[in-house]
């Protein structure tokens, strides 16, 4: 898996990786935990984000 990303990512003339404390991105963590474990597959983009985590997401504007 990890040599298919980095072909298709040397076709790309600028990109890097950024690891991110899970506390600093909780959002993020929260979903991928839910698709992983809860088997969530609908898209959160398509929807505009998931309602279960609204008041994290609120919380989070600036």
């Amino acid at each position: 898996m990890s040599s298919e990303i980095l072909r298709y990512l040397a076709k790309i003339e600028w990109w890097r990786m950024v690891k991110e404390d899970r506390k600093t991105n909780r959002g993020a963590f929260l979903i991928a935990q839910s698709v992983t474990t809860s088997n969530r597959l609908q898209s959160y983009v398509a929807y505009g984000g998931p309602s279960w985590l609204s008041e994290l997401f609120d919380g989070e504007k600036t």
